[in-house]
């Protein structure tokens, strides 16, 4: 399986399907759609470009696999969604407007 030109193996190929974020770009509330119910608590991180923690903690379950992360606070730009729930790790980019 191929993904943006890279190839990869079956279970990296099912982690890029186990996370979907959106709105990208966000503005206020970002959504984490998980395609298979996690292991255990959610556990969320978002890094600016340079690796720096700007936010850290669970996120809100709004509607079965739907997940709610609060950027309201977050300054404008673009950042890495660090999402893992102990037996996976998933980083997704983010532009904050």
């Amino acid at each position: 399986m191929t993904l943006n030109g890279w190839a990869l193996s079956v279970d990296e190929a099912k982690l890029a399907d186990w996370l979907t974020l959106y709105p990208n770009p966000v503005t206020d509330k970002l959504y984490l759609k998980i395609n298979e119910s996690p292991g255990k608590d959610l556990q969320v991180t978002i890094l600016d470009l340079w690796g720096k923690v700007v936010r850290q903690g669970g996120a809100e379950n709004v509607a079965g696999p739907v997940y709610q992360l609060d950027m309201s606070a977050v300054p404008c730009g673009m950042y890495m969604v660090k999402v893992s729930d102990g037996n996976r790790e998933v980083i997704r980019k983010t532009i904050k407007q």
